[in-house]
């Protein structure tokens, strides 16, 4: 933590005369407090020093002394240190050159202290680099407090002496904020190591070890909590601890802690806003209450005709003034730190907060920013205005707001209103589906119903859109919550009104309709609600929503069978989203990880996947299922499909790759934890199973369901499917799956009979790759007939509607068969060669290492196991991600030992990275 050092004391003056320094400033300071050692902040210093210079920068009571004080007792024979303490004296040129010869002077003997009479800086910077030059040993010189130097001539000094200094010399320059050096030169040659606030700030899990070393025995969540308060800041955590030890018994969540907590309070009053000129410090109270903080808002909220170069210099100094960054759109204070200055204003200027506040929530508002405003309109308790804002911007409020977020503000309105306003009840009732509590949401839907004597149509069909979702959360997929919801959208005639607003309340709905149409397999349905959906939605101004409607288009567009447009789209939409984050940009996709590249959103990634599955690409489909599973749990609509499409499209793999058994295992395991229909199982994962030998298919789809499709019999396989919506056609898939049943038990009559719907356009849902694979189910039975002609104008059709796709998958599908189609009625010399030649070769192929190595064939279920090995997760972790029971994953592992002939983890990993499948 951050350490008091010992006050310099009077001690023996190096090289005598006025000017030399006290003992104090040349050696580390003493540390009052247990230091915990923390091997990662060692390391990257370890790693700074092989550079010419490190630069230390974060701010006050972030740990930059402690980190170099303890990194210089450990660094053992790798270095000699040399140690100086800079303070505001040292800004006369030969006062700080005689500290620094002196410094140096105790590891190099023959260094002299420099006479008054010397010139500077010149002739200092030769004799300390032939001083230096014959060195073995390097030296590593610490300059703390460096920001404390501003006179020109003694940077000027300095200056030459990075640009001069011999290898021997390597300086580490440790302060609040950066010092007026020519560094960029240094940065450009890679000679400049850089430390910020970040590589200091403490992790969940040192944190925990801190705290338990200071014999305070709270949970992790505690843990958690305390570090995301204070940012992970040093002084921070060794406040918080202070402050539970008093009151733990109390609040044994800490989450009194605050930045109005009295020690805090003293620490920033003394250490950061005490240091601050008037103008500064009144700048700094009177935009606190705004969060995110443009400069647009702090000129407004101050007065000031500069606030962007004082926002500018203050995020530079590190005074906890957050830059704009591809998280946040705005200037942003430290939490703690902006809870102390609000509370310094309350007690400083009490009547100004509500105006401020007031003119804050206003600008949000104009500026499209209407989750901000509220935020800032019910802190002013301004409940007419926060009201105002929910009832307008609606949608744009209930799906910005971060998870408890938006219940916590609601918490702080009048109970009056809930009944009284449907959009507040409307806002209740969406943190409560946010929660996972569909059946807590209801009361809040029909209250909203209730509010007014007649609801005007934006709400109704908000109200629908809620409804629909707490409909498909509670597993309620009837034809009634499905016909509601279209009946208050043609309610509105159909064609929403141009408003913004009223675009938005329409895009949410057909959202919903889109994945409910989704989940009940009703694709063609689902793309049509979609598309219309991300149009709406852009119209209206939501591109958060637009972005995550977008990805679902694309999802349904490639389950439908157009993978080319389903590529194109998804593409774009991570390329939009890359740019978007990178320009600070207003769309809130996911986050990007810490230690790795933008991450893309899981939709588009799962509509990608779809895409190379249909494609036969298995490589390219596990790389980004691997990226989306390890994610967190989303909120809805989001929730749903991520983890639950992923797996199913894993386990579809699964089948392709000829690996029934761990097919079954992986949907077993999603059976029971996810309520989902099983009709999507089978439509989504198990559309093609039909050319599997008819024993692996008892039992492929658990369900114990008894009103639900199951897949069942022990003689050649029967099919039992769902009732299909009263009135309408069942689904062109159950034909298809009928036939290729039919083929199996060698009866292509009844085979052809059963696809003959989808061939004349009379089916139910028909997608694309239904109507391929009912075509070449027609072909096979023509050809079992003995006519050849039909069998190869059909086979023709099929491949002239997948080729455009390079749709693959499904002819693979088809099995035998299909292959015996291609091998003999493709002529050849007909323009569909290349793309059947193409197919036979992957019929050649088999399950093989996906990445084109000459080693073992491991099932697609074999490597998915194998890829998680480097982890180090247990066996438990790996089946829990990938939906396995633990002697399924036990079993993979045995299998993967056997086949790569190692016996052990380690073994694993190594042989595995050799041949390239990890």
């Amino acid at each position: 933590m951050t350490a008091v050092a010992d006050a310099r004391g009077s001690g023996p003056r190096p090289g005598g005369g006025g000017c030399a320094p006290l003992a104090g400033k040349l050696a580390p300071p003493r540390l009052h407090v247990a230091v915990l050692p923390r091997s990662r902040v060692r390391e990257k210093i370890d790693h700074a020093v092989e550079h010419r210079a490190t630069l230390i920068s974060a701010p006050a009571g972030s740990g930059k002394t402690t980190a170099c004080a303890s990194w210089s007792m450990t660094c053992g024979r790798a270095h000699d240190v040399a140690w100086l303490t800079v303070d505001p004296a040292d800004n006369q040129p030969h006062r700080f050159w005689s500290h620094l010869a002196a410094a140096l002077g105790q590891v190099q003997p023959s260094l002299r202290t420099p006479s008054p009479d010397r010139t500077p800086p010149m002739d200092l910077v030769d004799e300390i680099v032939e001083a230096l030059s014959g060195r073995e040993r390097p030296i590593v010189l610490v300059m703390d407090d460096i920001h404390e130097l501003d006179q020109p001539e003694v940077l000027h000094g300095l200056d030459l002496l990075l640009r001069h200094a011999p290898p021997q010399l390597r300086l580490i320059m440790s302060g609040r904020h950066r010092p007026a050096l020519q560094l960029a030169r240094l940065r450009v040659s890679g000679d400049l190591a850089e430390i910020g606030a970040g590589d200091l700030a403490w992790t969940e899990s040192e944190a925990a070890e801190y705290f338990r070393t200071a014999d305070l025995q709270i949970g992790t969540d505690q843990v958690a909590e305390l570090v995301a308060r204070t940012g992970g800041w040093s002084t921070g955590l060794r406040l918080a601890c202070l402050w539970l030890k008093e009151r733990c018994e109390t609040d044994r969540q800490g989450r009194g802690f605050t930045g109005s907590t009295r020690i805090v309070g003293d620490y920033f009053r003394d250490e950061v806003l005490s240091r601050q000129k008037p103008e500064i410090r009144r700048f700094l109270l009177r935009t606190s209450v705004a969060s995110p903080l443009s400069a647009d808002l702090a000129g407004t909220l101050t007065g000031t005709a500069d606030a962007a170069r004082i926002l500018d210099r203050l995020s530079r100094e590190n005074c906890f003034v957050e830059a704009p960054d591809a998280d946040r759109p705005g200037y942003g204070f430290h939490p703690l730190f902006r809870e102390f200055l609000r509370a310094e204003l309350g007690r400083e200027s009490p009547d100004d907060v509500p105006r401020l506040l007031g003119e804050a929530a206003r600008r949000h508002r104009s500026n499209g920013r209407p989750l901000d405003a509220l935020r800032a309109a019910v802190a002013g308790e301004d409940w007419e205005h926060a009201v105002e804002i929910l009832a307008e911007d609606d949608v744009r409020v209930l799906l910005g707001a971060e998870d408890g977020e938006l219940s916590a503000i609601l918490m702080r309105l009048p109970p009056e209103l809930t009944s009284a306003t449907p959009m507040v009840a409307l806002a209740h009732a969406w943190t409560r589906l946010v929660a996972g509590d569909p059946d807590a949401a209801a009361p809040y839907i029909e209250s909203a119903g209730t509010a007014a004597a007649a609801v005007e149509p934006r709400i109704e069909r908000i109200i629908a859109a809620l409804n629909l979702v707490r409909a498909w959360m509670s597993g309620d997929r009837t034809p009634e919550s499905l016909s509601a919801a279209r009946r208050a959208l043609h309610r509105t005639g159909g064609v929403p009104p141009h408003a913004p607003a009223e675009r938005r309340a329409t895009g949410c709905l057909l959202l919903a309709l889109g994945l409910a149409h989704s989940w009940n397999v009703e694709f063609v349905s689902a793309g049509t609600a979609l598309r219309r959906a991300v149009k709406e939605l852009e119209a209206g101004d939501f591109p958060a929503l637009t972005c995550f409607a977008t990805a679902c288009s694309a999802l349904v567009g490639a389950i439908q069978g157009d993978l080319t447009g389903a590529e194109e789209t998804a593409g774009a939409l991570q390329s939009d989203l890359a740019r978007a984050k990178e320009t600070a940009g207003t769309l809130r996709g996911p986050t990007p990880s810490p230690d790795g590249p933008l991450r893309p959103h899981p939709i588009a990634d799962l509509a990608l996947a779809w895409v190379h599955m249909e494609r036969d690409e298995p490589a390219d489909v596990h790389r980004l299922l691997d990226r989306i599973e390890p994610w967190p749990r989303r909120r809805p609509p989001e929730d749903g499909p991520v983890s639950a499409l992923a797996t199913l499209i894993r386990a579809r793999a699964l089948v392709a790759g000829g690996d029934v058994a761990a097919a079954r295992s992986c949907l077993a395991e999603l059976h029971r934890r996810c309520r989902l229909s099983s009709r999507l199982i089978q439509a989504v994962a198990l559309l093609d199973i039909a050319w599997l030998p008819a024993t692996d298919l008892p039992g492929l789809l658990p369900d114990p369901d008894p009103t639900a499709p199951t897949l069942t019999g022990s003689e050649p396989a029967a099919l039992t499917l769902t009732a299909a919506e009263a009135g309408s056609p069942p689904p062109a898939s159950d034909a298809v799956a009928m036939g290729r049943l039919h083929l199996i038990r060698n009866d292509p009559v009844s085979a052809l009979a059963a696809v003959q719907d989808c061939l004349r356009g009379t089916a139910g849902e028909t997608r694309l790759l239904d109507r391929i694979a009912a075509l070449l189910v027609a072909a096979a039975a023509h050809r079992r007939l003995g006519a050849t002609s039909p069998a190869a104008e059909l086979l023709d059709q099929a491949l002239e509607l997948a080729e455009p796709h390079r749709a693959r998958r499904v002819f693979l599908d088809g099995g035998r068969s299909v292959r015996s189609l291609l091998t003999i009625l493709v002529p050849p010399n007909g323009p569909r060669v290349p793309f059947g030649n193409e197919i036979l070769r992957r019929f050649e192929r088999g399950a093989v290492n996906p990445n084109g190595d000459e080693g073992p064939a491991l099932t697609q279920c074999e490597l998915a196991v194998l890829r998680f090995l480097p982890s180090h997760m247990t066996n438990k972790e790996i089946a829990d991600d990938l939906f396995l029971s633990v002697n399924t994953v036990k079993t993979h592992l045995r299998s993967v030992y056997r086949k790569l002939g190692v016996t052990t983890r380690r073994e694993a990993i190594s042989q595995a990275t050799r041949q390239g499948f990890v």
